[in-house]
């Protein structure tokens, strides 16, 4: 008679492998190589992953390592498969001997209350009189039910597959265990958690059970971020791995591998956006926006940095705030529609297809997905783009936006192409930044105020790119758009067109004397099948002209903002913007409705565009009682007067 251990590890091993016989199978080699990495993982090698893989790090999940090491069981020797299955069957039970079931009786949290796993005690989260439980695993297994009921309850979303078939699952809980993670092994000491898909099964192989590690203290992440609030660390990977085992439900076989490489991106990216819709105050995902912020030139699939398919995160955000947070949802049914890799190839077109009712294709929203990065930070302005841009902060604090350029090795890398000088002809085949396919960059126009009257930019971008021996169409989308950095208050111009791969675009005066910057925002597009490497370096070149008449009088605009509410900005300013054939001095004074001299400034400029203000203070550095105001703004033989009210 057959045990029903032998059983289970047969069912596994037959699962595994069925579907994958064709590969190429593991090298002698490979397989002992990943034979030792199964051992290291269930603890019975003197190895480590740390010592068979030295230049690996691990942040953040270390999902995407444990689904690529199951990618290459499939194709591995029997003894490697039997390992594997042994290690699923096991799991953590002997590290984390005790259970506790959850309130709502959606999981099961496995804790040990000593040795090296012994979760977390502290003198804010104690040990239950009564139980001896450390309090930390009842605050767990209450964070695991509100992630339950955000992602079932309220977005709707599937229950995971139940492992209750088969032994090692118990029952139709879902198994969490609390471990350290660096003791398991020193490669995951910077892991806040990892999700194992399980046994895989028909009808077409696509689903997969899972059971999930969690840190026992978070005293050790990577950026001491959570020492001091182990609860908010737990909040932030119950939802994040939570949803993988979702994901697992959908479609377990929806990462694509492509030359040696497999990418998880649209789990990483819809994990991440799960944190903020579970647990919107924690914005542990600001952090990993310098990843795709400062690379903005990379592919939204690329591998490099580490971290840039967790910045990547802000694709969904942007996805869920312009179409809605059932997008999501329905990008994950179009997956599970098409077994395997399929979301960049028809999984995003068809949800914002449908949820734009067929006003946005795939690259049109990736356009506009690149503006909204722009205006990120200290560029962040109030009722356009991600709704916390002016809080996307780094481990040190700083504000995280676009930068000019970045610092790599010995030179540095561009992220927005300066032009300040016209005309100019911009052709350098050996510019290292130019973007990838599904990627994007800036190219900025400034000193606006030395053109006549007009810029006309001329554009021109690959057609075709070679990938894989196979030549692709490349489709550009260009965007122009413009604002005032130092106006936080005034709108951003953008124009509603899309401009394709060659164009020649006359840029308005009115557009020019009325912002301080105009920006082409550019984004090459291929439409590649799965299993295709990222189309990379695709070039553009420019020839930008100023060709109008001079300016030939003084203009003067009108206060803006009008009225000023003191109370509503940190540095508060009613500006004129003034414009001259002739840079002159420009002088400002304020009176009161009864002829009172309140403030007084003279300003020397050098440049035909010039803004100037009046903070509401008066000569002493004093804030103004709220009430109407009046304004003379003088530039050369030009007066201008003008009413402004100031409230407090």
């Amino acid at each position: 008679m057959i045990s029903k251990c032998l059983l289970i590890l047969t069912m596994v091993l037959f699962v595994v492998s069925l579907p994958f016989a064709h590969a190429e199978q593991l090298t002698p080699e490979e397989n002992e190589v990943l034979y030792q990495k199964i051992m290291a993982l269930s603890g019975q090698s003197s190895l480590s992953l740390a010592d068979l893989e030295p230049e690996e790090r691990i942040v953040k999940s270390a999902t995407p390592y444990i689904l690529n090491l199951s990618r290459q069981v499939r194709n591995a020797s029997p003894k490697v498969q039997q390992a594997w299955a042994s290690l699923l069957q096991s799991r953590y039970d002997s590290e984390a001997p005790d259970t506790l079931g959850s309130p709502d009786g959606n999981f099961l949290i496995h804790y040990a209350k000593e040795g090296p796993h012994a979760a977390r005690v502290d003198e804010n989260l104690g040990v239950d009189p009564v139980t001896g439980r450390p309090l930390i695993v009842d605050s767990t297994a209450e964070i695991f039910d509100s992630s339950w009921s955000v992602i079932i309850g309220e977005l709707g979303f599937k229950q995971p597959p139940s492992d209750s078939f088969y032994a090692s699952g118990g029952d139709r809980r879902f198994d969490v265990y609390m471990v350290d993670l660096g003791t398991i092994d020193p490669i995951f000491v910077d892991a806040y958690g990892l999700t194992y898909r399980d046994s895989i099964f028909a009808p077409d192989f696509q689903y997969a059970t899972s059971f999930m590690l969690i840190d026992n203290d978070y005293d050790d992440s990577e950026f001491s971020l959570y020492k001091d609030k182990p609860l908010d660390a737990i909040r932030v990977t119950a939802a994040h791995e939570f949803f993988h085992a979702v994901q697992f439900g959908y479609d377990a076989l929806e990462p694509d591998y492509v030359r040696g490489i497999e990418r998880h991106h649209w789990l990483e990216m819809s994990s991440v956006w799960m944190e903020d819709q579970v647990f919107d105050d924690v914005n542990d995902y600001y952090y990993y926006t310098p990843s795709l912020l400062s690379y903005i030139n990379l592919s939204l699939q690329a591998h490099y940095p580490g971290l840039h398919q967790y910045g990547a995160g802000l694709w969904p955000h942007y996805l869920s705030q312009t179409f809605g947070q059932d997008i999501v949802r329905r990008i994950w049914e179009l997956c599970e529609a098409t077994p395997g890799a399929n979301v960049f190839q028809n999984g995003f077109q068809d949800a914002i297809d449908e949820f734009s009712a067929g006003e946005y294709t795939f690259q049109e929203a990736l356009s506009e997905f690149f503006v909204w990065c722009y205006f990120t930070g200290e560029r962040a302005r109030p009722g356009f783009g991600f709704t916390e841009a002016a809080n996307f902060r780094d481990v040190n604090g700083d504000l995280v936006q676009v930068p000019d350029s970045i610092k790599q090795g010995s030179f540095y890398a561009h992220r927005i192409l300066n032009l300040d000088q016209f005309p100019v002809q911009f052709n350098d085949p050996a510019f290292k930044d130019f973007p990838d396919s599904h990627g994007g960059l800036y190219v900025r126009f400034s000193g606006l105020e030395k053109l006549d009257s007009t810029l006309t930019i001329g554009f021109s971008g690959d057609d075709t790119d070679v990938i894989q021996n196979r030549t692709f169409d490349v489709i550009w989308n260009n965007r122009i758009i413009a604002y005032n950095p130092h106006i936080p208050s005034e709108p951003i111009y953008i124009d509603t067109a899309i401009y394709p791969n060659s164009f020649d675009l006359t840029v308005s005066r009115d557009i020019i004397d009325n912002y301080d910057e105009v920006i082409l925002v550019t984004s090459p597009f291929i439409d590649l099948p799965k299993n295709y490497d990222i189309g990379h370096f695709l070039q553009f070149s420019l020839n930008v002209s100023d060709s109008s008449e001079p300016i030939s009088q003084v203009e003067i605009s009108d206060a803006f903002p009008n009225p000023m509410v003191m109370s509503e900005s940190d540095d508060p300013q009613v500006l004129f913007k003034v414009l001259q054939p002739e840079p002159d001095p420009i002088k400002v004074m304020v009176y009161t409705l009864a002829g009172e001299l309140v403030f007084e400034l003279e300003k020397e400029t050098n440049k035909s565009l010039e803004y100037i203000g009046w903070n509401g203070q008066n000569m002493d550095g004093e804030t103004v009682a709220s009430g109407m105001y009046i304004v003379y703004i003088t530039a050369g033989e030009t007066d201008k007067v003008a009413k402004v009210a100031i409230i407090e």
